[in-house]
């Protein structure tokens, strides 16, 4: 990681106004569900990255109960020019204010008690004869059951499999590490109204998205559904429930035969350094890849624009081939072409009449913009996160940040400043493994080659 720049410890940090912290909802068990259960929308298929690790899909009740929403009306595919700039404005304004009254508490003590679910991607290690164990797994009985669990977390506006350029070339790259810990599973979620999950959703996505509830779906899964312990057995669509009593006890003691280090990238960022703030054994470390973590007093015009930008956004074109074209230059410039193909490939779907459409709409998009509360809470929270848990922050490396600014990010990365480290992505802008997934991918397998490897052989380098 030398090759990279960091942020030094800034000698002062400037003052801010505190905010009122909403405590997260109680995570209750949902009503009795109508069957048949929901079933996958795509037949599955193999990682594109590995032979090594075999790829299934899995379907998980969403927190329950959750903020509630209006019904969203769906926009009409013809509108004319001044129809679409009308109800952009018209939009935009709406979402600007309801995030205003959710800030003031007047959409804060009401819940909703509509069924959603979450669609997790399981990348599992195939066992192979002959293959390395993890460094300091010789013996078999060391915590985290042969090797390391990664939860994974994409950013707004992206599907799950976005992260397959980077663990394609992370697992490459670990394979020809003596000293690399092994990987045993990767989980990968997908928030509501994103990809795979907003398609079974559809019926029930409202007009607003909590990035509380966000957080508390990550737990959720984690406290109630993610298996105990790693294994080669193919596990079912739909995860069983834990019992209450070992939720409880993975709550007060953590997963005895898991070491989870969490990977989260914006959105996703701010959603599991909140979860591991909330129940500080969870996460043995935490990858945070410029995370939308701002101080209170951070302006709030980035968002708006960003809100009405989404609005705007193209969402239908005839083919996956013209999507592509149409968005090369403003969208798709400074992209990985890789990335680009996972984008074309699983951030849409084609419809009834054969039209290609994003699976995340730019309204649902938009909804996440809007709301820009959680990411000063966990800013303001940042200190109280347990010393143990390992903080490693990835950021930009443009001169303008996602979190702020130049100094506003400083103070950011160091605002839990044990156990902790941060280094700018030369090269790269917010959307940093969409940009440079290979880069970053050598610059994670140092970061948990140091942290994980027992060897002593000598790091991967950069």
């Amino acid at each position: 990681m030398d090759a990279y720049p960091s942020y030094s410890r800034p000698e002062t940090v400037r003052p801010f106004v505190p905010i009122d912290i909403r405590p997260l909802h109680p995570i209750q068990p949902g009503p009795a569900r109508a069957t048949p259960l929901p079933q996958l929308p795509f037949p599955p298929r193999q990682p594109r990255f590995s032979d090594a690790y075999e790829l299934s899909t899995h379907i998980v009740p969403a927190a329950f109960p959750r903020r509630a929403t209006k019904p969203f009306e769906p926009i009409a595919d013809e509108e004319t020019r001044e129809q679409r700039t009308a109800r952009i404005k018209r939009v935009a304004e709406d979402l600007e204010k309801r995030d205003v009254d959710m800030d003031d508490g007047q959409r804060g003590r009401k819940v909703d008690d509509a069924t959603l679910w979450n669609v997790w991607n399981r990348y599992r290690r195939k066992e192979k004869e002959g293959t390395k164990s993890s460094p300091g797994d010789r013996d078999g009985d060391r915590k985290g059951g042969g090797g390391l669990t990664l939860i994974v977390l994409h950013a707004n506006g992206f599907p799950k499999e976005i992260w397959e350029p980077t663990l394609g070339h992370f697992i490459s790259a670990a394979s020809k590490s003596v000293a690399a810990p092994v990987i045993a599973e990767i989980w990968c979620m997908e928030s509501v109204n994103h990809g795979e999950s907003a398609l079974l959703n559809q019926p029930h996505l409202g007009d607003m998205f909590d990035w509380a509830d966000n957080v508390r779906d990550l737990l959720n899964f984690l406290l109630n559904y993610l298996p105990p312990v790693i294994s080669q057995l193919t596990l079912p669509t739909h995860l069983a429930r834990k019992s209450e009593s070992l939720s409880g006890q993975i709550i007060e003691r953590g997963f005895q035969n898991r070491v989870i280090v969490g990977l989260g990238h914006s959105l996703g960022g701010c959603t599991i350094t909140r979860a591991a703030i909330e129940y500080p054994k969870l996460f043995d470390s935490l990858v945070l890849v410029d995370p939308i973590i701002a101080p209170p007093q951070l302006p709030s015009e980035r968002p708006r624009l960003l809100t009405r930008g989404a609005l705007s956004r193209r969402s239908q074109w005839p083919s996956r081939e013209e999507m592509i074209v149409s968005l090369q230059a403003p969208f798709f410039g400074r992209w990985d072409p890789e990335v680009v193909d996972v984008y074309a490939e699983h951030g849409t779907h084609k419809d009834g009449r054969g039209v290609v459409r994003l699976r995340t709409s730019g309204y649902q998009e938009a909804a996440v913009f809007a709301d820009h509360r959680q990411g000063k809470e966990v800013w303001q929270l940042l200190p109280c996160l347990d010393e143990r848990t390992e903080l490693f922050w990835v950021m930009d490396g443009s001169p303008s940040t996602a979190a702020g600014g130049e100094e506003t990010a400083r103070e950011t990365v160091w605002r839990r400043p044990a156990n902790s480290s941060n280094i700018r992505l030369t090269g790269a802008g917010h959307l940093v493994p969409l940009e440079k997934p290979r880069e970053f991918a050598l610059v994670l397998l140092d970061f948990l080659t140091r942290k994980y490897s027992q060897s002593g052989a000598l790091k991967t380098r950069l």
